[in-house]
């Protein structure tokens, strides 16, 4: 990749703990209070001392999907990459097709994800996987790449 295409922003750095307005918030969504606004920027944030060799995981934009997921990740370094699923939770973005292949596929090419990690591992969410495929050769151990849902059938 040519210099000239490299980014200058690091992604954001995030804690694994919750602030007074992550407790607040959870609370009102809990209550259906903005429950529709509870939302995070798609991206990728960096968790802890996240390096080259960290584990990537993907979440929905849904800020208690976001909260819950870095909170469990507590003591760990790691990167989030969170897809654009319109303010709606893993499962439910899985259904609607608002978390998959394409959307992945796109994060993390604008993530520019190969400027941050040395593998090609994602971890993707047990409720999400519907969602998203991959070709045979690429389950596994065996390096390979994410397919979009258009090639597929």
């Amino acid at each position: 990749m040519a210099y000239s295409n490299l980014s200058i922003i690091r992604p954001p750095q995030v804690s694994s703990s919750w602030t007074a307005d992550d407790y607040l918030g959870a609370l009102r969504v809990r209550f259906s209070i903005g429950r529709n606004r509870y939302r995070i920027k798609p991206g990728l944030y960096r968790l802890g001392r996240a390096g080259k060799d960290s584990e990537v995981l993907v979440t929905a934009n849904y800020k208690l999907s976001f909260d819950l997921l870095r909170k469990n990740l507590s003591g760990l370094d790691a990167w989030i990459l969170v897809l654009d699923t319109y303010g709606i939770n893993v499962w439910c973005a899985a259904g609607k097709g608002t978390f998959g292949s394409d959307e992945l596929i796109r994060q993390v090419k604008e993530s520019q994800l190969d400027l941050y990690v040395s593998h090609r591992r994602l971890i993707v969410p047990q409720l999400g996987a519907p969602g998203v495929s991959a070709p045979p050769e690429s389950r596994g151990d065996s390096p390979g790449r994410l397919e979009p849902e258009a090639r597929r059938r």
